[in-house]
C-alpha cells in the first residue's frame, strides 16, 4: 500500500535520505508503526483535539520523521502544526534573541542543565497541573528572567549545526 492524503503507510525499507538513516523494519514493526501514525492523524489531529496537540508528536518531531520515513501526509501535518501553531513565544523568543548577542554560546549544555536544576525559582515553577503547558505558565509566567539568563547562552551558528545537534542527542540520550 502507498501512503495518500489520509492513509500512512511506513514501509520496511526506506529510501536513504536525511541525516540519519533508517535500517529496514521487520514487516510486523512497518505494520505497527503505520498503525499508530494513522491513529494519531485519525483521533488527535489538531483540528479536533481540543488543545491542539498531538498524543505524541510535535511539529518538528513530525516534520523529521515525514522526511525520513518518506511520508507525504505526516510532512503536511508538520506544516499545518506550524502555521496555525500560537505565537506565545513570539516575544519571548526576539527578547532573547536580542540578550543573546552579548552572549558567546559557548556554555555547555551540561552546565546549563546544572545551572536549571541548583535555580530552586526555574525547577519550582515547572508544576505538574501546568500540564502541557508548563515552560509557558511556569517559567515564562514566574521565572522569566531565570529563564532567560539559561537561554541566551546556547547558540547554535551553522557552521556548528552538526557538532551541536551531536551534543544535544547524546547529552538527552544520556540524561533521560
Amino acid at each position: 500500500m502507498m501512503c495518500n492524503h489520509k492513509e500512512i503507510d511506513v514501509p520496511p525499507t526506506v529510501p536513504a535520505t536525511g541525516t540519519f538513516r533508517v535500517q529496514a523494519l521487520a514487516p510486523d514493526t512497518a505494520a505497527k508503526a503505520s498503525e499508530i501514525l494513522q491513529d494519531n492523524h485519525d483521533n488527535y489531529h489538531i483540528y479536533i483535539h481540543d488543545l491542539g496537540l498531538h498524543r505524541f508528536l510535535l511539529s518538528p518531531i513530525h516534520f523529521g520523521y515525514a522526511i525520513e520515513l518518506d511520508q507525504p501526509l505526516i510532512v503536511a501535518e508538520a506544516l499545518a502544526l506550524t502555521a496555525v501553531h500560537d505565537s506565545h513565544f513570539g516575544e519571548v523568543l526576539t527578547e532573547i534573541e536580542a540578550a543573546a548577542k552579548t552572549s558567546d554560546g559557548a556554555e555547555s549544555l551540561i552546565n546549563l542543565q546544572q545551572e536549571i536544576y541548583s535555580n530552586q525559582k526555574l525547577r519550582e515553577t515547572m508544576k505538574f497541573d501546568h500540564g502541557v503547558f508548563q515552560v509557558r505558565y511556569g517559567q515564562v509566567a514566574h521565572a522569566k528572567d531565570d529563564f532567560m539568563q539559561v537561554m541566551v547562552r546556547w547558540k547554535v551558528k551553522p557552521e556548528d549545526l552538526q557538532e551541536k545537534t551531536a551534543k544535544c542527542l547524546n547529552y538527552t540520550g544520556t540524561n533521560h
